[in-house]
C-alpha cells in the first residue's frame, strides 16, 4: 500500500481588481514543476493563471460529503472569467 502525505498552507491577499485570492504552498515532484513552468511560458501566463485553469478544468462545480453514506459531485463547472 502506498501512503501519500499532503502537506499545505494557506494564506489571503487581495488583488488589484479587489479579487480575494490565497496562497496556497505545495510539495509537487521537480519534473511536475519544471514542466508546469514551461508550460505556462509557452502559454503566455503565469504559473498560478495555469494552475488555477488546470483546477478549474479537472475539478468538480460541487462535491456534497454526506456522513455514512454516499457523497454526490457535480461536473457542471461554471465559472465566473472576471474572478481572475
Amino acid at each position: 500500500m502506498t501512503t501519500t502525505t499532503i502537506s499545505y498552507t494557506i494564506s489571503s491577499m487581495t488583488t488589484s481588481t479587489n479579487t480575494t485570492k490565497q496562497r496556497l504552498t505545495l510539495f509537487l515532484k521537480p519534473s511536475v514543476i519544471r514542466h508546469s513552468k514551461a508550460t505556462a511560458i509557452v502559454e503566455g501566463m503565469t504559473l498560478t493563471q495555469l494552475v488555477e485553469k488546470a483546477l478549474i478544468e479537472y475539478l468538480p462545480e460541487k462535491i456534497v460529503l454526506k456522513k455514512g453514506g454516499e457523497s454526490q459531485i457535480s461536473k457542471n463547472i461554471k465559472v465566473n472569467k472576471n474572478e481572475e
